[in-house]
């Protein structure tokens, strides 16, 4: 498999305009081997997967950033980045499935093994390159398991008990050096993950169910370099700190309604999540909002609790299908904040809706919205409020049996944004040949030739306001034809 992605923008500054281009080939290649073996009542499972991915991006960013590290505070016209990304692995492992009456136990036993490897380098105007190692990556990652997997399954004759339990165990090592920095960094650690799932079946509609885990987290690449890495215009990180090891712990709980007769489902759950880190994140910004992160050697502790509710109903005699989801997260976690810790709270409110109609037998409307809520802050300063809303009605008219027309029109609008309200309209028209097997579609793009799309968000560090560009209203003809 092979990718490309190039990504363009511009960002403007009230004192300013910046230019950020990146250039991001991708080429990757996988081969997955399975086989199924059966000996007398057991299933025997072998699996394998193997694979090469590499990745060189080009960065560039006009202005140049960061005046005060890279050009003694002085104004500058170029920073470029260069990256080169490389990652091989393999994975195999060889597992059996045997049922013993109500039980079912499926061991399983593997190795794998990755290697990863990050090149960067940073270069100014006329392409003078950034010596200072502080800049340079020559990162060499290697990660190793050997792990046994056991997971008991239990289903009572009448299914009103389902029990699961997971008990996997697994031996870790990693190891990462960097060939412009003396100091190694390595790690071996015993793993025990459980996972326990329980289902009751209450009556015939109603279910109840919960869970609880342990899982343990090791750093990624991503997360290890020793140089700093421009991460977009704005930000600069690096993780100069031993490889982060974080132990969460997971539970949950629920209980829902189906009933197939009247059509009505009903959902309901509540989640919870901590974890402890041993590396904390100090970020520094600057007065023009750009942000320098690192990772300090530092335990601290996150958690976050989560409700969601949804539920689904359909009308006959409207035709009609009504869904609704709703979710409430909150969060607190803490960070280094221009060398001040402080506590991180996040809460964010979700509400969507879904309505779908025959309303006659050659006339379908279909209308999705969606309104969200976010708020962040830290200690007992809280960021303004966002509300963001998106709706999007679609219209299908089915005058004939080989031809449709469709209408659709989407709005986008934001609290924090003055110029925030986004309105689109789209047309679009099919018409099928019996002979020869074609279709022909005609499609009308942005009919009200809206140049602008304009989305607002912030977090615990700064605001942020994204405009993009988009194309003219446009028509767009095409057959298809079938052989």
């Amino acid at each position: 498999m092979v990718a490309g992605i190039l990504i363009a923008g511009l960002s403007t500054k009230p004192d300013t305009e910046i230019k950020q281009h990146l250039e991001d080939p991708f080429f990757g290649i996988k081969n997955d081997l399975r086989l199924l073996r059966t000996v007398g009542k057991q299933l025997i499972t072998f699996n394998s997967s193997t694979g090469l991915t590499q990745s060189n991006q080009d960065l560039l960013v006009q202005p140049g950033q960061f005046e005060a590290i890279f050009n003694d505070g002085e104004p500058y016209n170029v920073i470029q980045q260069l990256v080169s990304a490389r990652k091989m692995y393999t994975d195999n492992s060889a597992g059996l499935t045997k049922a013993l009456g109500k039980f079912t136990i499926s061991p399983k036993f593997g190795f794998s093994i990755q290697n990863q490897q990050l090149d960067t380098d940073i270069f100014l105007d006329n392409g003078e390159e950034v010596v200072d190692t502080d800049f340079k990556n020559r990162t060499n990652f290697v990660e190793s398991s050997v792990y046994f997997e056991n997971s008991f399954n239990f289903k009572s004759k009448d299914e009103t008990w389902n029990l699961r339990l997971s008990t996997p165990l697994q031996f870790k090592s990693f190891q990462l050096d960097d060939g412009n920095f003396e100091e190694t960094r390595d790690l071996d650690r015993l793993v025990f993950e459980p996972y326990f799932y329980a289902m009751k079946k209450l009556s015939a509609y109603w279910e109840a169910n919960a869970s609880a885990g342990l899982r343990n987290d090791f750093g990624e690449l991503q997360q290890l370099y020793y140089g700093f890495l421009l991460n977009g215009y704005r930000n600069l990180h690096r993780y100069n700190a031993p490889i982060s090891e974080e132990t969460q712990q997971n539970y949950s709980g629920g209980l829902a309604y189906r009933n197939p007769l009247k059509q009505l489902f009903l959902n309901a759950s509540y989640s919870y999540a901590y974890s402890e880190n041993n590396l904390l994140y100090s970020s520094k910004i600057g007065e023009n909002g750009t942000i320098i992160l690192e990772a300090v050697a530092r335990n601290n502790s996150f958690d976050n609790h989560s409700f969601k509710v949804s539920g689904s109903k359909y009308f006959r005699k409207l035709k009609t299908t009504l869904k609704l989801n709703t979710s409430y997260n909150l969060s607190r976690r803490q960070q280094l904040l221009n060398n001040t810790l402080a506590e991180v709270n996040t809460q964010s409110f979700n509400l969507q809706g879904n309505l779908e109609a025959d309303v006659l037998s050659w006339l379908i409307a279909s209308y999705s919205g969606n309104f969200s809520t976010y708020t962040s802050g830290f200690e007992d300063i809280d960021f303004q409020q966002i509300e963001n809303h998106q709706h999007t009605l679609d219209l299908y008219f089915y005058p004939k049996e080989n031809q449709y027309l469709s209408v659709g029109g989407e709005y986008y609008g934001n609290s924090l944004s003055e110029n925030g309200d986004n309105f689109f309209m789209n047309l679009g028209y099919q018409f099928t040949f019996e002979k020869p097997k074609m279709d022909l579609n005609i499609s009308w793009r942005n009919i009200l030739n809206t140049d602008e799309f304009i989305n607002v968000y912030n977090n615990q560090n700064y605001y942020v306001e994204s405009s993009y560009r988009l194309r003219p209203s446009q028509v767009l003809a095409t057959l298809k034809f079938t052989l």
